[in-house]
């Protein structure tokens, strides 16, 4: 049964951000009904990481049933059994989604910059990303040997220090989120629109950087861990949750733009006229026939 503060405050995290995470698809795919537009590849991805994401929210919700962010000394230990089953399958959902929704932002760029060498740079980091994910799934599943030595443990199995597959995965991971963000910058600069389209696209691409700060605190959090081990693990669980649900709204973010032309700025217009006054800003210029007057409405 889920008790203590900070398993509810974990419950409401978990709540809140899968309702948003849901919307945020929900208008992804909204978007492209409007927009009429075909089934793509990167839509596949994004959808693998939303499901792979939603087991990962049953796994959570599994764990704070059975005590999740309470001290190590408040567990039975049937629950403590069943934490250590969990850290393995979450480890897993996560690495899984957080590649998955990578693939999807790199492809979602391959259609919007056709440019042979971008392409290049795109199909390279998604092979990098994909041996990073592989390489992972791997380290996570293989943590102990056997993989049950920790709950069912045996005299001559062994795990590895968990705090050390973190930093390497998150560091890697951080790289990779960084190189994601900045690729696509200099061709959003070079493209054909106003200086002031260009800025709001690149805000646009820019969230990613919130996944990198996530990221950044993290590793903090990892390297300055609470010592007893199971307040750590909700901690770090917390901030991983985060920013996976986070990576997955700035892939769905650029391909909202129809809906928001459709249902959202027209009402806003509305409103903006009503309730913002007209001022003319009259100006008297001279030219050869006589005195223009010219009404500009700001």
């Amino acid at each position: 049964m889920i008790r203590g503060a900070t398993s509810w405050s974990l419950l409401a995290w978990i709540i809140s951000f899968t309702i948003l995470t849901t919307l945020v698809i929900s208008l992804r795919f909204w978007s492209a009904r409007i927009q009429k537009r075909r089934f793509y590849l990167d839509d596949g991805f994004v959808l693998a990481s939303y499901v792979a994401m939603l087991a990962q929210i049953g796994l959570g919700l599994w764990g704070l049933y059975h005590g999740a962010g309470n001290p190590s000394s408040d567990y039975l230990p049937e629950e403590l059994i069943v934490q250590t089953k969990l850290l393995v399958a979450v480890s897993t959902t996560w690495i899984f989604s957080t590649t998955v929704v990578k693939l999807a932002v790199l492809q979602l760029y391959m259609r919007i910059f056709s440019t042979a060498a971008f392409k290049r740079w795109a199909i390279s980091l998604m092979v990098v990303v994909v041996c990073f994910g592989i390489t992972f799934l791997v380290v996570f599943i293989t943590h102990c040997h056997p993989v049950s030595q920790e709950w069912d443990p045996v005299p001559w199995g062994w795990c590895r220090d968990l705090k050390y597959s973190e930093l390497s995965s998150i560091s890697m991971n951080l790289a990779l989120d960084t190189a994601i963000v900045v690729l696509p910058m200099p061709w959003l600069w070079n493209l054909q629109m106003p200086t002031s389209k260009k800025i709001v696209v690149m805000i646009m691409f820019g969230f990613g950087f919130a996944t990198i700060a996530i990221m950044c605190y993290r590793i903090d959090q990892t390297v300055h861990s609470d010592p007893d081990p199971m307040i750590a693990i909700a901690r770090v669980g917390l901030l991983s949750n985060v920013e996976l649900w986070l990576g997955i709204i700035v892939a769905c973010l650029p391909t909202m733009a129809p809906f928001f032309r459709e249902y959202i700025q027209p009402g806003l217009s509305t409103l903006l006229q009503q309730t913002i006054p007209h001022h003319c800003l009259v100006l008297e210029a001279r030219a050869p026939e006589g005195a223009v007057t010219k009404c500009w409405w700001l």
